[in-house]
């Protein structure tokens, strides 16, 4: 079954389905999510027992909060909440607190307009940055000038100096002509399959939004980033990367979620979580997936021409449709076999996940255990293959056997018994 799509399960789910027909699809949900779950992530992520704890924020910052999200983000919010007679108001907007000052001046948080549960897709949110000046709070929200501002000024109890530049570039994103340099969020070389293009709601515009599902469900990171979490009430969260681009992305449904913190540096093709049907802000889902969406600083932008993992996205006449092409193939969509091949500025060459029950690995001068130790790697950490070559046979962590070793990038060797590419075959071509 690995990376067929089962029909009409894994994708959000609109308020137009109840009853039988909806009980039929959470009970096939259910079951698709404990096959899916079983037996995958044993020892690959901790589990995060309990909510994140972030600092209390007082009302006057809420408010502000609130107030201006609705106001910035208005025409997005109305395509997207599209449930009837829903019409979002200040006690829907929710205001989590993340860092702030020893004075309580400054405030580094994030904010997510609830979806109704008749409503379907992934939430509006923004990160904020508030600052009290005598008495009154200036408040500032993620892809604006003066946001990055704010993340350039504030203390770095509040923005570490390693996220501010990220953050600010969130105000000037790289030009759209410039590529993407995404991945899909899944393991390279694994097939997927997809419900089709479709907006965060599903009908509403732009169609900036795909879910995936299949293949081992592990969901990953498209590009490097950092990582913020929203609705940290709940076990497990909406994430977002905030890429060093300037774009985002974000992963709603998963769970099973990396432990990492706000903040965190995240590499590309970092697990992230699993595929679910998680609502920590609320909506509706049916069948394990997760609902991939893209934006541009501050606004929400279009798939449609847009190229990630090497397949290149068109949306259809509808929502849940349209179709991925890569080299003349063309898949129409909803459909399985999407095969990740990578960024799209990576040169096509393969990167993989070292794996060693949290071990760390020799790297070496060459393709075998005589070669000089030339430094280590850990488990989870992320490598790029540029060829290989047959050596010294080694067992891996899951009792493999293998003799391929692979030359990384770096120049160095790593015996593929400790490298997860999916296959016990080379995934890059021999070594000259």
């Amino acid at each position: 079954m690995a990376g067929k799509l089962i029909p009409r399960s894994g994708r959000c789910s609109g308020g137009r389905q109840g009853g039988r027909r909806g009980a039929a699809m959470a009970g096939l949900a259910a079951a698709a999510l404990l096959g899916a779950t079983t037996g995958v992530l044993a020892g690959a992520a901790p589990a995060m027992a309990e909510p994140v704890r972030g600092v209390a924020v007082e009302p006057a910052l809420a408010s502000a909060v609130s107030g201006r999200l609705l106001a910035d983000q208005g025409e997005q919010i109305a395509a997207t909440y599209d449930a009837p007679g829903f019409r979002p108001a200040a006690g829907d907007v929710l205001v989590e607190g993340k860092r702030a000052s020893r004075d309580r001046n400054w405030v580094f948080g994030g904010s997510v307009v609830r979806m109704p549960g008749t409503a379907h897709g992934s939430p509006v949110s923004a990160l904020f940055v508030g600052h009290r000046v005598d008495g009154r709070w200036r408040v500032e929200l993620e892809g604006g000038t003066g946001f990055a501002a704010l993340v350039r000024s504030a203390p770095a109890e509040v923005v570490p100096d390693d996220e501010r530049e990220a953050l600010a570039s969130t105000a000037a994103p790289a030009a759209e002509e410039a590529g993407l340099g995404m991945a899909l969020p899944w393991k390279r070389g694994q097939s997927w399959g997809s419900a089709g293009v479709h907006g965060d709601s599903g009908s509403s515009r732009p169609y900036n939004s795909i879910d995936f599902s299949g293949g081992d469900s592990r969901v990953l990171a498209a590009r490097a980033g950092k990582l913020y979490r929203f609705c940290t009430n709940a076990r497990w969260h909406l994430i977002k990367l905030v890429h060093d681009n300037g774009w985002t992305t974000g992963y709603y449904h998963t769970r099973n979620q990396t432990d990492k913190r706000d903040g965190a540096q995240v590499a590309a093709g970092e697990f992230l979580g699993q595929t679910g049907n998680e609502l920590p802000c609320g909506g509706r889902s049916s069948g394990a997936h997760v609902h991939f969406t893209l934006w541009k600083g501050n606004r929400a932008v279009a798939v449609n021409g847009r190229t990630i993992g090497g397949w290149t996205f068109y949306e259809g006449s509808r929502p849940y449709s349209g179709y991925a092409e890569r080299n003349g193939r063309r898949i129409n969509l909803p459909g399985g076999g999407i095969v990740n091949y990578g960024a799209d500025n990576d040169d096509n060459t393969p990167s993989a996940t070292v794996r060693n029950k949290g071990g760390t690995v020799n790297l070496r001068s060459g393709p075998g255990v005589s070669y000089d130790v030339v430094g280590t790697v850990r488990d989870g950490d992320v490598v790029r293959i540029a060829c290989t070559a047959r050596g010294d046979e080694l067992t891996g962590p899951w009792g493999n056997k293998n003799d391929v070793w692979d030359r990384l990038t770096t120049g160095n060797w790593i015996s593929d018994a400790f490298v997860d590419t999916g296959t016990n075959e080379p995934v890059a071509p021999a070594c000259g």
